[in-house]
């Protein structure tokens, strides 16, 4: 699959909400196979909407573990210094306002809700009747969820009524996600299979984007690196920055090397 140009592109997209740990580094390592695989260009997209857990130092990490494994992109700010200079995500808000307006314009059936994530049903919808108030966002008291019709792919139902847009006035990381790969014109997509219902939820998101190209794209997901105790590694753990030393090149080496698509 390319790219209207002819040109195949994948993207590097971290979220900068803590330190990068080694389910990251073979992610950005199997994005750099896939790239090889198919001569695609490398698009890095730092995933930076939620400006509440966003610190400079996390974004700092992001290139540092990049030089460090020698990956090189050809879309996208090159250093720390050029990120600072993009813009920051409240002035980029209004941008995917617009596309939200338009996706609704095209039959997305969202909807604005007061409900807190705590007054969900247990299958994770709203029971409150928002959906039928056509209430108006206010920010802080409101947010925008999408419904997804019962019919769609079981993994999306079950993820309920999804937030597309936050009560802090901001988009939500599916809506952004799915935004930023139909615009670049992604054609190549590594996930970890812990993403797997996000995929399935953008794909349904993207019937609502003129002709998107996220709908034909290549997307794998690959087995996630695991904790002592078999957990799956996250950034919302807390750790500190990790430490980048032979004896992980060479665990993510193997990795690499015996990657499980699933």
């Amino acid at each position: 699959m390319t790219t209207e140009t002819g040109h195949a592109l994948t993207r590097i997209a971290p979220t900068p909400s803590g330190f990068l740990h080694a389910g990251n580094l073979l992610n950005f390592l199997l994005i750099q196979r896939l790239a090889s695989e198919h001569s695609a260009d490398i698009a890095l997209r730092i995933d930076d909407m939620d400006a509440f857990r966003l610190r400079p130092e996390y974004v700092a990490d992001i290139f540092r573990c990049l030089q460090w494994l020698g990956i090189c992109w050809s879309i996208g700010p090159q250093s720390m210094a050029e990120y600072e200079l993009l813009p920051s995500p409240e002035e980029r808000a209004d941008h995917y306002y617009d596309a939200l307006t338009d996706m609704i314009g095209a039959g997305l059936p969202a909807f604005v809700c007061r409900c807190s994530r705590r007054d969900l049903g247990r299958d994770a919808r709203c029971e409150k009747g928002c959906a039928d108030k056509r209430l108006p966002f206010v920010p802080r008291k409101t947010l925008v969820r999408v419904r997804i019709p019962a019919g769609a792919d079981p993994e999306v139902v079950a993820m309920g009524d999804t937030p597309l847009w936050r009560r802090e006035d901001l988009p939500a990381y599916q809506l952004t996600s799915i935004i930023d790969d139909h615009e670049l014109g992604v054609t190549h997509i590594v996930r970890g299979e812990d993403l797997r219902p996000s995929t399935e939820l953008q794909l349904w998101l993207a019937r609502f984007l003129p002709d998107s190209p996220f709908l034909r794209a290549e997307i794998r997901h690959h087995h996630l690196v695991t904790d002592d105790a078999g957990q799956k590694l996250s950034k919302s753990q807390g750790t500190g920055m990790l430490e980048l030393t032979p004896a992980l090149r060479e665990r993510l080496e193997q990795l690499v090397e015996s990657a499980v698509w699933s």
